[in-house]
């Protein structure tokens, strides 16, 4: 098998997994209107939907890299221009993690405090909730 067949072997099979993973990554309970009670209930979710968009960085910058040979016969700006801007997607992913956890932080402490100030973490959870998506 040569080289190329191999590397469009792998990336389809990336490709394929980007699109299962992104499926899982999806997390519900925070685009409910008590997500901020709900996001703590169903940690686990919320923890797994994380995880599933971590390993989606796998495929948004392995495709690109695997693809910079292909794509760099043809036109080697356009190959490297890929290549950045699947590593650019795959920092926005991880910051997005970052604020889905953040949001779980929030709900935790929500929860904990009860409704003293329901309006202090309401505004923190709309407030990352609209930076999330």
């Amino acid at each position: 098998m040569s080289k190329s067949t191999s590397s469009a072997l792998i990336t389809g099979m990336l490709l394929i997994a980007g699109m299962v993973v992104g499926i899982f990554s999806v997390v519900p309970v925070i685009d409910e209107a008590n997500y901020i009670v709900n996001a703590f209930t169903y940690k686990n979710q919320v923890l797994i939907g994380g995880f599933f968009q971590l390993l989606m960085i796998v495929a948004y910058v392995g495709i690109p890299i695997l693809m910079y040979p292909i794509l760099s016969k043809h036109n080697k700006g356009l190959a490297l221009g890929s290549v950045a801007f699947g590593i650019i997607a795959g920092v926005f992913i991880i910051i997005g993690v970052f604020i889905l956890l953040l949001l779980l932080t929030l709900s935790h402490e929500f929860t904990k405090v009860g409704a003293m100030d329901i309006s202090y973490f309401q505004s923190l959870g709309e407030l990352r909730q609209d930076v999330i998506w």
